[in-house]
């Protein structure tokens, strides 16, 4: 699939495939959420994680240049202040 018919499925730019494809940025965790169930993964197979995390028995380690880190900061960057502090502790 070219990056224009991915881009049209995901209802967004050609240029933001290619800069999700070249690591430079990274969707919001609500869109890839989104992109994930349009077609039709979990967030691990969108980010193309070997252990499937609703699968593991464990918490995959998490370091600051991970897919999973890099959700989980633009998901707390999203939260109301209150819900970002209980996040945080």
């Amino acid at each position: 699939m070219s990056q224009e018919e991915f881009a049209t499925l995901l209802n967004t730019s050609k240029q933001n495939i290619s800069r999700y494809e070249a690591g430079t940025v990274s969707p919001k965790i609500t869109t890839a959420a989104g992109y994930a169930e349009i077609l039709h993964m979990t967030l691990s197979e969108l980010y193309g994680e070997e252990n499937q995390f609703d699968q593991q028995e464990s918490f995959p380690t998490i370091t600051p240049q991970t897919p999973e880190a890099r959700i989980l900061c633009a998901g707390i960057d999203q939260m109301p202040e209150d819900a970002r502090k209980k996040a945080v502790e």
